[in-house]
Order: C-alpha cells, then structure tokens, then sequence
C-alpha cells in the first residue's frame, strides 16, 4: 500500500523539469542551480503533502498499520532531489556506465538491507528501511560522479526558468494520465467486481507486465538524450527511431507471446491451481503489454523534439477513451472482458499513434515503421508454437518439468531464430545497449 502511494507521488517530485534539461542543449549554470534548489522545494512539498494526507490515505485503505511506514518510506522526497539532477545531468551526457554504476549500487544496498533487517524480524520496516538506503546510496554516487562536472551555485531565480516549469508541467500531466491509463482497470475492477477478482487481475498483470519492463525503461532512458540531441536531422531521428523499435521487438514480440503460451502452467508453478482463473487473463494481457511497450519510444521521441505537450494531450486522450471502454468491458464480460477491451483499445491507439505522432514528427514512414516489426514477429511466431508443441507433448510431466522444458525450448528457439532472421540486429542491439551509438 504505502509502495503504490509513493509511486503516485513520485510522478510529481520534480514537476518534468529533468525532461526540460535534457532536451535544452546548453542550459546555463544559473538555470541549472536554480532547477536544483526548486527540486529541493519540490521534494520538501511532496514530503509534507505525504504526511499530512497519511491519516486520510489510513482510512482509504483501512488499515492502521499503514502510518508507520508511509510516514518513514516519505522521507525519500527529503533524500532523492540531492541526486536528482545529477543523474539528469549524466543522462544528457550519455554517461551510461557511470548511472548505471550509481542505480546498481543503491539496488544492492537495498537488497542486502532489507534482507539483514527481515532475517533480524524487523517485518515490513526492513523493506522500508531498504528503500531508503537505496535513495542515500544512490543520491551519494550520484552527486559523487557528476560534482566534478557540475555542482549547484547558490542562485535562485524562478523567472530564467519559465520555459522549463512549462515543459515540465506537460511532461507531469503526462505521466500523471500515463498512470492512470495502467492502473485504470485495476480501479474499475476493483471497485465493480471486488477484491478476489482484483487479485487474479493484478496477478496477471504482473506476470504479463514484469519481464518487459526489464529492458524497456533502458531503451527509453538511452533514446530521449539522443533524440534531443539529433532532432535537427530529421532523417538521423527516423533510423535511430526504428532502430530502438526492431531492439525492443526483438524481444519483446517474443517473450510475450512466449508467456502467452506457456501461462497456464507459469501460473500453476508459481502460484499455485487456484489462481488458474488468472490464466486467460494474463494471455490477453501479454499482447497488451506487447504493445504498450513497442509504442513506448513514443514518448522520447515527443519529448527529443520538445512536444511535451502533444505527450499530454494524447495520455489525457486515451485515458478519457479508456474508462468508458473498460466498463464495458467489465459489464459485458467481467476481468476478462476488461482485458480484452484494454487490448482492443490499445491496437486502436498504436494505429492512431502512429498517423497523429510519428508521422507528424518524421514524416511519411509507414512501410519502414511495419518493417521493423516483421523478423521479430517471425521469431516470436516461431518462439510460441515450438513451446506450445512442447505443452502437447510434455502434458504427462510435473508442472515444474514442463515449465523448465518449455523455457528450454523457448530460449533455443529463440537464440536459433534470431540467428537465422535477425542476424545484424544482435550486434546492434548490444551496441546500442552498450553506448548508445
């Protein structure tokens, strides 16, 4: 409860401004200090709001249990804006090894904090505590890496930065309607069909959500900089633009239709038969992640070229078009029929995407843009059937053997097939991963 408050409110620690630097090419020192100690003001404010809000956030969720560790895990906003900027700054800068150096180290801080504090039967705090240590270790490293290339001056001057509190401000509403367009069904369902229903849900939308949300957020945190940095050249932004799109096909396309097949027995294995009603769910939800994640470049791409705006007004839109569509889903069809309007909805919109934003931002591109997603299909068309040949003929071995055979096979096929239809792409996806060139 108190990680999904704090989600919310992280939406609005910095106002977007991190966006607005990244995409200025030569923000000055004044303007940098100024957005550092407005960063600072930010997260004192989102500090207090937490705290004041917290015996009415108790009520919400009817649990008492809540107060302390909703009131300890706000001090992130006091701690986070110390390294904020910093890491913005080494963003910009294409300094992918040293952030990732930073990141990783406050995530291994924080496993082994939470984990010493749980073995010492510290319960829930340990994690929370983790959390914290995560924020100090990585705020630390940070203002370590970047201090000999820049550090704050004492100025302040709210007026020099306009420009970029109005680009934040979009960016902000956009991440704002972002979340509500994920989270949207688990509200309606929730609140409609009730708390057991929720869970199978929830389950599901974990299980299809999670694995891609491993390399996704790396691609997106490479092409914003770059794309800012190359938005003159219009023709440079388009082949960097479906270069990132047949990366994240390549594997996404398969790990999702791969999940689609083999959920029935994930489930079972991992959670046990009597969250088997959360398999049909968890199939539909693969393809909806599928394309959420493939549209996901989207975003760097409006915000490379500084069309914060036009990243708002298309969140707001779909988010407006989402609620009616979910509750008639929920009305027709229950949790599944909320799945199946959610993936209806989201071809609806990577159609409409594509006319309204990429075409606007890179010109006439269809062929090139479908194309891109051609050999990765193949691969995952291939990926799904080889394990779902593998559920036919593995149905007489324990559910752990079959879950282990149709990963076996699942990584063979892949690793084979990409070899044989995606060849160039390996090497271009590791460079790219590697130095964002």
């Amino acid at each position: 409860m108190a990680t999904v408050v704090i989600g919310f409110a992280q939406l609005f620690t910095d106002f977007g401004v991190s966006g607005a630097i990244i995409h200025r090419r030569d923000p000055t020192k004044e303007e940098l200090s100024t957005l550092y100690w407005l960063s600072m003001l930010f997260g004192i404010s989102i500090f207090l709001l937490v705290e004041l809000c917290t015996p009415l956030l108790v009520q919400l969720f009817r649990e008492p249990a809540l107060t302390g560790p909703l009131r300890l895990i706000g001090l992130v906003f006091l701690i986070s804006p110390f390294g904020q900027q910093h890491q913005v700054l080494l963003q910009k800068a294409l300094r992918f090894r040293a952030l990732s150096i930073c990141i990783s180290a406050g995530y291994i801080a924080n496993a082994i904090v939470a984990i010493w504090l749980a073995i010492l039967g510290f319960g829930v705090y340990g994690l929370v505590v983790g959390q914290l240590v995560n924020a100090v270790v990585r705020a630390v490293m940070l203002m370590g890496a970047q201090w000999g290339h820049w550090k704050p001056m004492w100025h302040f001057d709210v007026k020099s930065v306009s420009g970029y509190l109005s680009f934040g401000l979009y960016q902000t509403g956009d991440r704002a309607a972002n979340f509500f367009n994920v989270y949207l069904a688990h509200a309606l369902i929730g609140s409609l069909l009730g708390a057991r229903v929720l869970g199978y849900y929830t389950l599901a939308f974990e299980l299809a959500y999670k694995p891609l949300d491993v390399i996704t957020p790396i691609i997106s945190r490479v092409a914003f900089p770059i794309f800012a940095i190359a938005r003159d050249d219009r023709s440079r932004v388009r082949r960097g633009y479906m270069r990132i799109l047949r990366v994240l096909s390549a594997v996404n396309m398969p790990l999702s239709l791969g999940l689609a097949v083999a959920a029935p027995v994930a489930v079972n294995v991992l959670y046990g038969e009597q969250w088997s009603a959360a398999v049909p769910l968890a199939q539909v939800l693969a393809i909806v992640a599928l394309l959420r994640s493939s549209g996901t470049p989207v975003g760097s791409l409006l915000l490379g070229f500084g069309r914060a705006d036009l990243g708002f007004y298309w969140s707001a839109t779909k988010m407006l078009l989402q609620l009616p569509g979910i509750y008639v889903g929920i009305r027709f069809g229950g949790a599944f029929g909320a799945a199946l309007a959610f993936l209806l909805l989201q071809i609806v919109f990577s159609i409409v995407a594509y006319a309204f934003l990429i075409r606007r931002l890179l010109g006439p591109c269809g062929r090139e843009y479908i194309l891109s997603f051609i050999p990765s299909l193949v691969v995952a068309f291939g990926v799904a059937g080889l394990v779902y040949v593998t559920a036919l003929l593995g149905a007489d071995l324990s559910p752990i053997s079959l879950l282990v055979a149709e990963m076996g096979v699942g990584l063979v096929a892949y690793v084979g097939l990409q070899f044989a239809f995606n060849r160039p792409l390996i090497s271009d996806s590791l460079r790219l991963l590697r130095d964002g060139r």
